[in-house]
């Protein structure tokens, strides 16, 4: 999980609200539990794309957003709520 966020921060750093340096200096802790959150979560996921051996080549994750109206709105953080997603190679 940690190698493909700051792979896709690196790539698109405007698609998240947390920047690259700080991501980077994260801890395992931090990233262990951004991964323990999303197992038990009811009301947001993370989907992995994975390639023929087995190897994490993508992922994005989906949560209600306080912005858009008429939706349950998400007390985590902004950055866990964006999506965060680079396929190689893009799914069939």
């Amino acid at each position: 999980m940690r190698a493909i966020r700051l792979e896709a921060l690196q790539d698109s750093p405007t698609a998240f609200s947390t920047p690259l340096a700080e991501a980077t200096a994260f801890s395992d802790a931090v990233w262990q539990q951004e991964a323990a959150r999303e197992t038990g979560s009811a009301s947001s996921a993370t989907f992995v794309a994975t390639a023929e051996a087995g190897d994490w080549v993508g992922m994005a994750a989906a949560a209600p957003l306080a912005e858009v109206p008429a939706t349950p709105t998400s007390t985590r953080s902004t950055s866990a709520r964006r999506t965060a997603a680079r396929l190689d190679p893009p799914l069939r």
